[in-house]
């Protein structure tokens, strides 16, 4: 299991949910086809086609980037091997990943078990938290989602919204217990979920 004490502050290209992009290789004393070559397999030990592991939703025609990115080649190797590798170096390792892929996303071979995700520090109003989940999904669902709930949006809303319920539920004998009793505002809410769940204040 990764310490995340001990994982140095996140970069460009580092995502929350995967191991921090590894340092490059040097290529400085390497003759040109050998440094290009060891620029690619660090990066395709980093990074990966989309198509490997990333939804995709067919209505939309794209990917849904869960997992991060997309990233351009270009983009991160000049972020990486500026200081270390020629222009035309650069140029001639994107030109070969770019015809693998023209977009990228962190590979699984860095994905953190689920349990290294979590923060565990507890908000002092994880009331309010929900709340805020609440009425933003709310808005999205207006703008993106369709009325029957068909639409791949309004399951991705749904699931949100289940797990800022969850989050909430799990947070809130601690938070309660620390701040003492408090009454739950009576705002009017529309959610048959959020009126049950509301209905057992601290």
């Amino acid at each position: 299991m990764t310490d995340l004490a001990s994982t140095p502050e996140r970069r460009p290209f580092d995502e929350p949910q995967h191991d921090p992009v590894s340092e490059p290789p040097p290529v400085e004393s390497l003759s040109e086809e050998d440094a290009i070559e060891a620029i690619k397999d660090w990066f395709l030990q980093n990074f990966a086609d989309p198509v490997h592991s990333t939804p995709h939703d067919s209505d939309e025609g794209g990917y849904l980037y869960i997992w991060g990115g997309p990233y351009e080649a270009h983009d991160i190797l000049e972020y990486f091997y500026a200081d270390t590798a020629s222009q035309e170096l650069i140029d001639a390792a994107v030109d070969e990943l770019e015809s693998e892929s023209i977009e990228w996303v962190p590979s699984d071979s860095r994905r953190r078990p689920p349990e290294d995700w979590i923060d565990q520090t507890i908000a002092d109003d994880p009331h309010s938290i929900f709340m805020d989940s609440y009425h933003h999904t709310g808005d999205l669902l207006a703008e993106h989602g369709n009325n029957d709930g068909s639409h791949l949006v309004n399951r991705l809303l749904f699931a949100q919204q289940v797990t800022a319920l969850e989050a909430y539920l799990g947070a809130r004998p601690r938070a309660c217990s620390r701040r003492g009793p408090s009454t739950i505002s009576s705002t009017r809410r529309s959610a048959a979920t959020w009126r049950a769940a509301s209905s057992r204040s601290c």
